[in-house]
């Protein structure tokens, strides 16, 4: 009799650690599972106005933020879409080169997020977590000059990952201000 008892508590026991384990494992997983928002969006005057000529600070352009995916997951990370718009009836000149669209920071960086695009070559530090190997990103100080006629929008995608010389390791919850040439918004990120 207490062999039979032993044995049932003993398999009692196993089942149940499995069953913890992988809730436990559900749990951080869904801990790994976060959600952006966006907020915010207005079209902002270069800081210097000043110290530019024309082309630099063109009117008539509107300036917008899609969510192009949501989701960031140990597979996949958030991706946004800066659209600039050209709503004058005159072509219209950017400093924007959409073929590499440069890196843009979060105002705060510690925790902060960097919004990244497909032409940066990048490796993530872990495999669970979105923060680049790379410590810094070059900032090109060419101006370039892109053309944009009337009623077209060109459309920079950005893939969202953690600042690189954060504290933390990997996208916290939070809120970020970014400030993109031509424009402002806040990307909200939820677990």
């Amino acid at each position: 009799m207490n062999r039979r008892s032993c044995l049932t508590s003993l398999a009692a026991l196993t089942t149940g650690s499995g069953c913890i384990g992988r809730a436990l494992n559900q749990s951080s997983a869904n801990k790994m599972n976060k959600s952006i928002s966006v907020s915010d969006v207005e079209r902002r005057p270069p800081s210097e106005p000043e110290n530019l000529d024309a082309d630099e600070k063109p009117a008539g352009i509107e300036f917008t933020v899609d969510i192009v995916s949501e989701s960031i997951t140990p597979e996949t990370t958030a991706r946004i879409a800066l659209e600039y718009e050209n709503a004058s009836n005159d072509a219209r000149t950017l400093n924007v080169n959409p073929d590499q669209p440069g890196p843009i920071s979060s105002v705060t960086e510690s925790p902060g997020l960097v919004l990244l695009s497909d032409a940066q070559d990048l490796s993530r530090q872990s495999s669970a977590c979105w923060k680049p190997e790379r410590d810094t990103f070059g900032r090109v100080r060419v101006g370039y000059q892109h053309s944009i006629s009337p009623g077209d929008v060109e459309t920079l995608k950005y893939d969202v990952w953690a600042a690189p010389q954060q504290d933390a390791d990997c996208i916290e919850p939070g809120t970020y201000q970014f400030e993109p040439l031509y424009g402002s918004f806040t990307l909200t990120v939820r677990e």
